[in-house]
């Protein structure tokens, strides 16, 4: 490849694969494409283009943000979080392009609203356990993306689909790996890095020969052809130049690299490790949230109220929350418990301490609340506490009970972690003490 563009210089956007893989063995073609291109790029994407170019978008932006150049890619994630954030999946007439797409927003912005929206479209319409026909190996892109996302947490649905796939090839493996080469060397990049799952050694070996081989003959035509017979437009059409002769071989050499084949790049494994490292202290790390009311020295900051309500919405199994007073978010509670979802929902409350209207206010929403939980809201004249605990996840400490006043209108803070020990303490001492409250029962305000 080196020697392609040393005689070709076709430094063309679409060979952006190429050039990030050149980055990582230190070829100086990479810093000639990011300076060329760098101030030229520009959002005139289509939808349909953007799916069509869907195999480029993760290893080009990933190329200018390992270069610290992300600025020159700024217009066109923009584009694409626009475009996740009015439908759920890309359109185009490529099939299967979703996982990709899914993917790269993973790379270019992992805590976006697109991503997470792209996110939930992958889980619940490629998602082996709703549907076995489903699953095939089109959703390889869309597994790394979830390990790259969030390991921890799809740890086990990724170790399923993995298995699911290996199920579907295993009979017929050889004939899925001759006509989807990239696939296939994704499927063994996602072996490689599970933890928890491997391809059998017959499938792997036989994934592995065919990447080997493809290098081989992609050497053999470069080397039997003329590099202007390469680049005519007689020899290759332009989507077989882009994806035939630069964009596959791009991804073999990705695959064989990252599972240490042949003249390996030593970082590859680290930088895996590292990156799964960085992201448990990031999932771990503790973070201060405020609530500040409207005033002319600053704008108002509601974060108390924005991870409470994220905790809430996004809880799986089991809410736990001990507040004094509710009257903010407790609509977003009784959709919970009146939906389909199998979340249980735990109040602990001392509506004694309230007096005058909050007391009245009080009252009616817990009532409510103990009506519609079934008697899961207890309450106890000691309880002081005010936090969320979303699952066995997510752990939410405040000044602030989940009212409008405190929550928007006065001075409030708190911690906000993920930190399993701190979760699993205050899971204890929450059942402890709801445990040891009284059932609240319904009664007028």
């Amino acid at each position: 490849m080196e020697e392609f563009y040393s005689e070709t210089e076709e430094y063309r956007v679409r060979h952006a694969p190429a050039f990030w893989i050149l980055d990582r063995f230190d070829s100086d073609k990479a810093e000639i494409f990011l300076n060329q291109f760098g101030e030229d790029l520009d959002a005139n994407f289509a939808d349909y283009l953007l799916v069509e170019l869907s195999n480029i978008l993760t290893p080009l932006y990933r190329l200018y943000i390992e270069n610290q150049k992300p600025k020159s890619c700024t217009e066109h994630i923009e584009l694409i979080h626009n475009v996740q954030k009015k439908k759920q999946q890309f359109s185009g007439h490529i099939a299967n392009e979703h996982p990709r797409q899914f993917r790269s927003l993973v790379h270019i912005d992992p805590d976006s609203e697109a991503t997470q929206r792209a996110c939930n479209h992958f889980l619940e319409n490629y998602n082996a356990d709703e549907d076995y026909n489903k699953q095939d190996i089109n959703s390889i892109p869309g597994i790394l993306g979830l390990m790259e996302l969030n390991y921890q947490k799809y740890e086990n649905i990724t170790r399923t689909w993995l298995q699911y796939i290996e199920d579907l090839i295993v009979d017929d493996h050889t004939t899925i790996v001759n006509n989807r080469v990239i696939l296939a060397g994704e499927l063994l990049e996602a072996s490689i890095q599970h933890r928890k799952y491997s391809l059998p050694q017959s499938v792997a070996t036989s994934i592995e020969s065919r990447l080997v081989d493809y290098c081989a003959n992609f050497n053999q035509t470069v080397e039997e052809s003329d590099f202007d017979d390469l680049t005519s437009e007689d020899y290759y059409t332009k989507e077989e130049r882009s994806y035939g002769a630069v964009m596959t071989p791009s991804y073999v050499v990705n695959s064989l690299t990252a599972i240490g084949h042949g003249y390996s790049v030593s970082g590859f494994e680290r930088e895996w490790e590292n990156r799964l490292s960085e992201k448990e202290q990031e999932r771990t790390r503790s973070k201060f949230v405020s609530t500040l009311p409207a005033m002319e020295m600053w704008g108002r900051k509601r974060e108390i109220q924005q991870k409470a309500e994220s905790m809430i919405n996004s809880s799986e199994e089991e809410l736990r929350i001990s507040s004094l007073r509710i009257d903010m978010l407790h609509e977003d509670l009784i959709d919970i418990v009146e939906s389909d979802t199998d979340v249980e929902v735990k109040i602990l409350t001392n509506t004694g301490s309230s007096r005058g209207e909050r007391r009245k206010m009080a009252n009616a929403v817990m009532n409510e609340l103990a009506r519609r939980t079934k008697g899961n809201v207890h309450e106890h004249q000691l309880v002081h506490a005010r936090m969320v605990i979303a699952d066995d996840r997510e752990l939410l400490v405040s000044s602030a009970d989940l009212t409008r006043d405190q929550l928007a209108d006065e001075f409030n803070s708190g911690i906000y972690t993920k930190d399993p020990d701190a979760v699993e303490q205050a899971i204890e001492a929450f059942d402890e003490m709801w445990s040891s409250g009284d059932k609240l029962n319904p009664r007028n305000s």
